[in-house]
């Protein structure tokens, strides 16, 4: 009987292996692989990337400057009406004295730089916030962020685009939460912070 049942595992485990060795496996596309390496980039637990990009006033600006405390990166655009909620709320939030234990640090993606400076000093946004340009076509480790693959139930799939808006909450460092609360929530988006 335990040389039917050697034989018969010898057997399927042959059998498996013949099935395996006749599976193909399909090298990931460019797009594939660009989705996992962001998805592995923005992992909570992950030490937030390097970086060095210019602000408002063409000054580069280090990743280094956020390595302490609570830091909450926007990724947005000028015309995202949505990001533009969130930015008005944190200045609203800055208005009121709540948030100076966080550092805010918006990076902006937008291709066309004098307007997106246009934007930043009509909302006042250097006041209480770090601006950086990420522009959109930029292949920098930041839009790793924004890179998501897009797809509709019942429409067509819109393939890999950058997304506007995107968050992320960093603390010494380290990303704690790669889809925060936003700011435009008020209390809730406080009560990240006291955890």
């Amino acid at each position: 009987m335990s040389k039917i049942l050697s034989h018969l595992l010898l057997l399927s485990t042959f059998s498996m292996l013949l099935l395996l060795g006749s599976c193909t496996i399909e090298p990931l596309s460019p797009e594939d692989k660009k989705l996992k390496t962001a998805q592995k980039i923005r992992k909570n637990g992950a030490t937030f990337p390097a970086y060095e990009l210019p602000n408002e006033k063409d000054e580069l600006v280090s990743s280094k400057s956020f390595e302490s405390g609570y830091v909450f990166y926007m990724f947005w655009g000028i015309y995202c009406a949505s990001c533009i909620d969130n930015i008005v709320a944190v200045r609203e939030l800055n208005r009121k004295g709540l948030i100076e234990n966080v550092q805010f640090v918006s990076v902006s993606a937008d291709d066309e730089a004098e307007k997106w400076k246009k934007f930043i000093y009509q909302y006042d946004m250097a006041d209480y916030m770090t601006n950086i340009l990420m522009e959109s076509n930029a292949d920098h480790v930041l839009g790793n962020f924004k890179f998501e693959k897009m797809s509709r139930p019942g429409l067509k799939d819109f393939g890999y685009v950058y997304i506007n808006p995107a968050y992320v909450l960093v603390k010494d460092g380290v990303i704690i939460d790669n889809n925060p609360i936003q700011p435009k929530k008020g209390d809730q988006f406080l009560a990240q912070f006291e955890k």
